[in-house]
């Protein structure tokens, strides 16, 4: 075999040392994670349709409905699964990762002591034990993040009632769809005015 060669390792034999050291491991806290964003997208999706459906159930037919819930939650998904394959790139290289000459206490008997090496030790599991908190606490923060969604869920649901309030009010008995159309033709016109 050729030096130059690299040999692939599979992610998970390469995180059997990490799951030891950590006992988790780390690509099931990421595929949890991942599985908590994908309930909240879900169930967020088909609420904000649904209510949509409920509101102009006259111009969306329920094929309608359910084609845009299947498209949302597809183009949704898409950007998540990118967004999450960096984000387990950075946990793998960057939270949880251990240098290639790190040992585990269990396995210090095997090496040689070296006064040199386990001062550079002790500083490595210090290292990723800042890791770890930063873990931690990034885990804390993603918490909040998913609290403040369910809040922001919460304020775009008010938020929705009261437009469709105001459009009652400045318009009467005129759909939401007409206030729609009224405003593309009048986008249509003002870029036909500001073209040469």
């Amino acid at each position: 075999m050729d030096s130059s060669e690299e040999i692939e390792i599979p992610i998970e034999a390469f995180q059997e040392y990490i799951t030891t050291a950590l006992k988790f491991a780390p690509l099931n806290l990421s595929d949890k994670i991942y599985n908590i964003f994908i309930d909240n997208l879900d169930s967020l999706v088909n609420n904000v349709v649904d209510q949509i459906y409920s509101k102009y159930g006259e111009y969306l037919s329920a094929n309608k409905s359910d084609s845009l819930k299947k498209m949302l939650k597809i183009k949704l998904q898409g950007q998540m699964n990118v967004l999450f394959d960096q984000f387990e790139n950075f946990m793998i290289t960057n939270v949880f990762n251990i240098d290639d000459n790190a040992v585990l206490p269990e396995d210090m008997p095997q090496t040689t002591y070296s006064k040199k090496k386990h001062e550079w030790i002790k500083t490595n599991i210090k290292k990723h034990e800042e890791q770890i908190f930063l873990l931690k606490s990034a885990e804390e923060r993603a918490d909040e993040e998913l609290s403040s969604i369910k809040i922001l869920q919460n304020d775009l649901n008010v938020a929705t009632s009261e437009v469709e309030n105001a459009v009652k009010r400045l318009f009467g008995d005129t759909t939401i769809r007409d206030v729609c159309d009224f405003v593309e033709n009048l986008k249509k016109s003002r870029r036909r005015s500001d073209s040469p």
